[in-house]
């Protein structure tokens, strides 16, 4: 049975394993590893600080360091995303793959007619809770609550930004 991804960012699927992400689809030639390398306390919130971003092959006859076409360290979970995104997309369109825009569920994205699962603002926050693991949106979203949603999360233990 083939794996579907649960997550999509920008029409490509979002995976995440431990302190390990991949963006992309196996399917493509490249495909991009996150690694957390360190977190830090925020506000009570342990996130990620410095993230391993690597470009890698999918091809399987290479051996694991000749995979890596490029790799750098990134403050944030959004910067190592952004910037790892970008280099996915120039390295497909360098091989060749950017007739993926023509494949179906990528042109009812491209013409609106699907959601997008991950855009901006509260798509970022909704990865960043899944990523975290964080139950309420208030631990990774700054915002003013009102009084009974502040006892609430208190008396559950979530700490809210």
């Amino acid at each position: 049975m083939a794996f579907t991804p649960k997550l999509m960012y920008k029409g490509r699927p979002l995976v995440r394993c431990g302190n390990e992400i991949y963006y992309g689809s196996m399917a493509d030639p490249y495909v991009v590893s996150m690694q957390v390398q360190t977190t830090k306390q925020d506000r009570g919130a342990e996130i990620a600080d410095r993230i391993l971003v690597m470009l890698m092959s999918t091809d399987a006859t290479k051996p694991l360091p000749e995979r890596i076409v490029k790799k750098s360290s990134k403050s944030g979970l959004y910067t190592a995303l952004e910037i790892g995104g970008m280099g996915l997309e120039r390295q497909l369109k360098e091989a060749g793959c950017e007739n993926r825009r023509e494949l179906p569920f990528h042109q009812m994205l491209l013409n609106g007619e699907l959601p997008q699962s991950i855009g901006g603002g509260i798509g970022q926050s909704r990865l960043c809770m899944f990523l975290l693991g964080k139950a309420h949106i208030g631990e990774v979203q700054a915002s003013i609550w009102d009084e009974e949603t502040l006892e609430a999360c208190k008396a559950a233990g979530v700490i809210l930004l």
